[in-house]
């Protein structure tokens, strides 16, 4: 279940980063949706800005590693498996700076921004 989850929350990454440049963000875009992400790492896991930008540096290194990969043009079997050994990566890193308590409530944040796992994403009508 953990592998599932591992590979939604790459492939959120990779759609999101697709998303994003097919949008052509501004600038001042990217900085807005960077503001939002930095405050919601201090409010949902009671970091400090400071470790709340070192894990942005984190994603965002991981983010570039992931775009290089999809445009050299590899096939997607290999693509997942760099992909899950990057994104292993970030996650050690991660873990490096937060402590337990943290790391858990940034992991299920993850997940969370997935849907929750394999029918996550999907919105329940209220009728």
């Amino acid at each position: 279940m953990k592998r599932i989850s591992v590979l939604f929350a790459m492939l959120f990454v990779c759609f999101a980063t697709t998303a994003m440049a097919q949008r052509n963000w501004s600038p001042q875009d990217m900085a807005k949706m960077k503001e939002k992400r930095k405050t919601t790492l201090v409010d949902s896991l009671g970091v400090s800005s400071a470790v709340a930008d070192s894990v942005l540096a984190i994603e965002d290194n991981s983010r570039t590693k992931m775009m290089d990969l999809r445009k050299s043009g590899a096939n997607r079997d290999d693509l997942r498996g760099q992909f899950q050994t990057i994104q292993d990566e970030k996650n050690a890193n991660v873990k490096k700076i937060l402590s337990d308590d943290a790391y858990n409530k940034y992991i299920g944040m993850q997940q969370g921004r997935m849907g929750g796992g394999m029918g996550g994403g999907r919105r329940q009508r209220n009728n």
